[in-house]
């Protein structure tokens, strides 16, 4: 920590990681310089300068310092004339700034002084920027680049004014390194005055009047030096780090996720079984997400026996009696209505996101070596001074890591959305209501608009999971005649965290509202079931007990069924079927073969009594946790129902720490508990800033912590 108490990340060209990176490009951490590697600067340096230069000139040709720089690099340049090569790279200075670059004066359109409705930014956002400076000064501490101390002193003060450079985010082939944003980076630093930054208050101005306001020397690039500060990956890096550092926190969020749904959707525990992924097949990925899938659902009594229907799990959790032999008669008897077997988003989850989790640790290591390289050319070796030519500016490496990070960004967005669909869609959620709607569907559409929502974030990741490299052209007059094109590889990946957060923030909301209403309708049949239970006391002498939980469930069953009809047209249906079961038990258990007068008597009266009971209960049920809902409390009593461990953490972080409350209808309004009427697009909002800001990063690394 700093004496004003900011975090401070130390430079050493060897142990910087991408929440450091991220720290500093964000403007959150300060920096300071390990104080061995500012004198492997220096002993670059004078190795480069004392070890080959010869009254005046250098004995050898030197790309950059004695030989013009890529399609010109025929011959050699000796004294005042070496000086000169630096004109080339000012031509590199061509992007579309749009009217980011504008000062303020310029930006004054019409007479009365007002600003221009239309500023086209085509700058790169500040953060991008200012991790490829931090990168560029750690990369010079590596000792391998021959550049001044003033060079890195020049770049930190930037860094420690906040002066960010304006760079076009466009015009980058990353071959020779990200050229171009580099000179706009360098030649600002020099203090030119056809160049624009902005300031720390946010205002744009010249790089000359920045300077000057902050007392920053500009810097005497020597032709070498320009080139080394222009030559890397650092920018590409940069921006790359970053998306990587939302792409891990996303990827965890997204098992959270597969597991708050498992619960909901009453899946069956035994593909979690260890034996499945530690033995049977052992990829290292899989191994992990079955671990930290079976931790976050640890002690759910909502994960049934692979052997348990789904139809026999909700009514054990409803309380239902009568025996393993009604519920199995039950199950055989409604074949069809629920799937046996999980489906594949489910039931092969760590099979799905194991591989990414490898591709992304994989790209996430490649990244890491990539910030503790020395990425610009020539290159100056430690042992003995030798200048050697090579090309490490050459970007594959970011390139094929954010390719993983958009690839594995789009199979996790396909995994998700498939899961949503399967849990808001009634024909399939293992009878929770329609839509994930608690009034009636033809009067509240419930999440249907999430799902429309997702399906296009999800067209969009597969579509930025093109490969970008595959688009590249030759360059240069057949210099860079191979490139990799790894700041648009980056600027996708950022994109798809981008698109990927908004499915992860959907995602959440509609797992943590499915369990909800998984709570409510399990309570509210178990609540239901012991009225029912009264109604048939006056034939509790005519039929047995497991009869009488045959003819409860009959209406029970009906009524999940029938989600998709109006609370009046489900309890009647229900009634008909309670009715019917309930005559039919009479019959058949009557001494004569026929029902008695006394079982017969009331069949219509029982019928209209259990569907305005039914209509009743579920009305009064749904308004008290509406009323819940609105005042931050659970929606239900549990009933003896249990989330998994981690399930329920995230499920009251969500709703306590963060005060987005379940989805209470079109009728109610959306009501958080900050009693501010709001749409699902709000709290949908509410969610993805969370994960953009690092709000469930603390709980993220206790439940990961959890699972090891």
């Amino acid at each position: 920590m700093s004496s004003t108490g900011r975090r401070v990340v130390v430079l050493d060209g060897q142990h910087l990681d991408i929440a450091a990176l991220t720290a500093i490009a964000r403007g959150e951490a300060d920096v300071a310089v390990e104080p061995a590697a500012l004198d492997r600067l220096l002993d670059s340096e004078k190795r480069l300068v004392t070890g080959h230069r010869k009254e005046g000139a250098f004995d050898k040709p030197m790309y950059g310092i004695n030989v013009p720089f890529g399609a010109a690099a025929y011959s050699t340049v000796q004294g005042e004339r070496m000086q000169t090569l630096e004109n080339q790279l000012a031509g590199l200075l061509y992007g579309d700034l749009g009217r980011a670059g504008l000062l303020a004066d310029d930006a004054m359109d019409g007479a009365d002084g007002s600003s221009s409705a239309s500023r086209l930014d085509l700058s790169m956002p500040k953060e991008w920027v200012r991790g490829a400076i931090a990168l560029r000064a750690h990369g010079f501490l590596r000792g391998h680049s021959g550049v001044r101390s003033k060079v890195l002193r020049g770049l930190l003060a930037l860094l420690e004014h906040d002066i960010v450079p304006l760079v076009p985010i466009r015009g980058s082939i990353s071959a020779s390194g990200d050229l171009s944003p580099l000179a706009y980076i360098a030649w600002a630093a020099t203090g030119r005055i056809d160049l624009r930054v902005r300031a720390k208050d946010g205002s744009i101005k010249t790089a000359r009047q920045a300077l000057e306001e902050c007392r920053i020397p500009p810097i005497n690039f020597t032709p070498r030096e320009l080139l080394a500060t222009g030559n890397g990956t650092a920018v590409s890096a940069s921006v790359a780090a970053l998306a990587m550092q939302q792409m891990r926190r996303l990827f965890y969020a997204s098992q959270v996720v597969t597991a708050l749904v498992s619960e909901a959707m009453l899946a069956s525990s035994s593909h979690l079984d260890p034996f499945i992924h530690d033995v049977a097949r052992p990829h290292p990925g899989q191994v992990q997400v079955a671990r930290n899938l079976r931790a976050l659902s640890k002690d759910s009594t909502l994960l049934r026996a692979h052997d348990e229907a789904p139809v026999a799990k909700i009514r054990a959790l409803s309380g239902g009696g009568g025996g393993a032999s009604v519920l199995c008669a039950e199950v055989m008897g409604e074949q069809g209505q629920y799937l046996l077997q999980d489906r594949y988003h489910i039931r092969t989850s760590p099979q799905v996101l194991g591989p990414a989790w490898e591709d992304l640790e994989a790209a996430h290591q490649s990244l890491l070596v990539e910030l503790n390289s020395t990425t610009d050319n020539p290159l100056v070796r430690e042992s003995d001074g030798a200048v050697l030519h090579g090309g490490n500016f050459q970007g594959f490496a970011v390139t094929f890591a954010c390719e993983k990070m958009r690839d594995v960004a789009a199979m996790t967005g396909r995994l998700l959305h498939d899961q949503l669909f399967e849990v808001i869609n009634s024909t399939t959620n293992n009878a929770l209501p329609a839509c994930l709607a608690l009034h009636d569907s033809e009067t509240d559409g419930g999440l249907r608009g999430v799902d429309i929502a997702c399906a296009s974030y999800v067209s969009e990741l597969c579509f930025l999971a093109q490969r970008a490299n595959h688009f590249s052209r030759n360059a240069e007059s057949g210099n860079q005649s191979i490139n990799s094109m790894a700041l648009l590889g980056a600027r996708l990946a950022l994109d798809s965290a981008e698109v990927l957060t908004s499915l992860v923030a959907s995602a959440l909301f509609v797992a943590a509202h499915a369990l909800d209403l998984r709570l409510i309708t399990t309570s509210f049949f178990a609540m239901v079931s012991d009225k029912l239970e009264a109604v048939l006391m006056p034939l509790t002498d005519d039929i047995s007990a497991i009869a009488q939980d045959s003819i409860v469930w009959a209406a029970l069953s009906t009524w999940m069924r029938t989600w998709h009809l109006t609370t009046t047209c489900r309890a009647a249906a229900a009634g008909r079927a309670f009715a019917a079961a309930a005559a039919t038990a009479t019959s058949t258990q009557s001494k004569e073969g026929a029902a008695s007068a006394n079982c017969t008597h009331g069949f219509s009266q029982m019928q209209h009594r259990v569907a305005s009971l039914l209509e009743e209960a579920w009305s009064d049920h749904r308004a008290e946790a509406i009323a819940s809902a609105k005042e931050g409390k659970e929606t239900v009593a549990r009933t003896g129902l249990q989330l998994g461990r981690g399930s329920d953490q995230v499920r009251r972080f969500i709703r306590r720490e963060l005060g987005v409350s379940m989805y209470c209808g079109v009728q109610e309004a959306f009501i958080p508990t900050d009693q501010e009427p709001r749409t699902v697009g709000d709290a949908v909002t509410e969610l993805a800033n969370a994960l953009r800001e690092a709000k469930f990063d603390a709980l993220w690394i206790h439940l990961q912590a959890s699972s090891t």
